[in-house]
C-alpha cells in the first residue's frame, strides 16, 4: 500500500506542475506610448522541477519532487499604453505538458520500481502583466515588470510497477490541479542601432497551487491524494533580444533561468 499510494501522490505532483503557463516577458521597459495598443503571439517551452507539500490522505511520502517536467505554452496577447512609461497586458492561450520517469526504492529488502507516464490534455491558460520604464537616457533604459499566470488542467496518466524486476501490473488515473505563477523582474535594456535591443536582469518567480490525483484502475490507484505545489528555487535571471521587423512589428527571443527551471521562447507583436 505504501508503494501504491506513493505512485498516486507522485503523479499528483506531476499534475500540478504541468498546469501553469510560463511565457516570455519581453524588455523590462514599456514600449507603447499613451493610448497605443499592440497584439501578439507568445510561445514558450519550459523544463521545471517542483515540490509537493502538505500531503493529505496518507502519512507516508518519501519523494516530494518531480524533475524535468516539459511544458509548452501558446498565448494570444493584447497590450495597452496607460501613459508613455507604463503599459498593461492580458494573454489567453493553451498549455500542454509531458512527464515520464521511472522511480525505484528499497522496501523490506525488495527493489520496488514504478514507471509514470503522463501527457496532459490541452488546458486553457491566462496571464495579466504590467511593466514600467523607471529611467531612460538615450539607448539605455531601466524598468520593472510583474506578471501573474494561471491555469487549470485535466489529464490522465498510466502507471506500471515491478518488484525485483518482476512485473506486477499497471493502472490509470485522473489528475486535476490549479496553479498560479507570479513573476517580478527588474532589468536593463540597451539599443544597438535602430532595430536591435538587448535586455535582461534578475528574476523572482514564485509558484503556488494545489492538485488532486484519483485512481481509476490498477494496482497503484485504489486511493487518491492531494497536496500543495511549490517551486524549489525562486530566484534567477533572464536575457532577451528585441528586433524590429518593420511595419510596426517586432520579435523577442528570450531565455529565463532559475535554480529549478529554464524557459525559452519568442514573442511576435504588432503595434497599432
Amino acid at each position: 500500500m505504501k508503494k501504491e499510494f506513493f505512485a498516486a501522490v507522485l503523479i499528483l505532483c506531476i499534475c500540478g506542475s504541468v498546469t501553469f503557463a510560463i511565457s516570455p516577458m519581453g524588455p523590462p521597459t514599456a514600449s507603447l506610448e499613451k493610448g497605443q495598443w499592440d497584439i501578439g503571439l507568445d510561445y514558450s517551452s519550459s523544463e521545471i522541477d517542483l515540490k509537493l507539500k502538505d500531503i493529505k490522505g496518507t502519512s507516508f511520502f518519501i519523494w516530494d519532487e518531480a524533475r524535468d517536467i516539459e511544458i509548452k505554452n501558446t498565448f494570444g496577447k493584447l497590450a495597452h499604453g496607460i501613459n508613455d512609461n507604463w503599459e498593461i497586458s492580458v494573454d489567453f492561450g493553451v498549455s500542454k505538458s509531458e512527464y515520464r520517469e521511472a522511480i525505484s526504492w528499497m522496501e523490506a529488502g525488495h527493489l520496488e520500481t514504478v514507471l509514470l507516464d503522463y501527457e496532459s490534455d490541452t488546458s486553457f491558460a491566462a496571464q495579466l502583466g504590467t511593466k514600467a520604464t523607471l529611467y531612460e537616457n538615450g539607448p539605455l533604459g531601466l524598468g520593472a515588470l510583474f506578471q501573474v499566470n494561471w491555469a487549470s488542467l485535466d489529464g490522465d496518466y498510466t502507471e506500471m510497477s515491478w518488484t525485483d524486476n518482476i512485473f506486477n501490473d499497471s493502472g490509470t488515473g485522473e489528475l486535476d490541479a490549479d496553479i498560479m505563477v507570479f513573476k517580478f523582474a527588474a532589468g536593463v535594456s540597451y539599443e544597438f542601432g535602430s532595430n536591435l535591443n538587448i535586455y535582461g536582469g534578475p528574476l523572482w518567480q514564485w509558484i503556488d497551487g494545489d492538485g488532486e490525483a484519483d485512481g481509476k484502475s490498477g494496482s497503484a490507484l485504489g486511493e487518491g491524494g492531494k497536496g500543495d505545489i511549490k517551486q524549489d528555487s525562486t530566484f534567477g535571471g533572464w536575457i532577451g533580444f528585441h528586433t524590429d521587423l518593420g511595419s510596426n512589428m517586432a520579435i523577442d527571443y528570450e531565455l529565463q533561468l532559475t535554480g529549478s527551471s529554464h524557459t525559452y521562447g519568442f514573442s511576435l507583436v504588432k503595434k497599432f
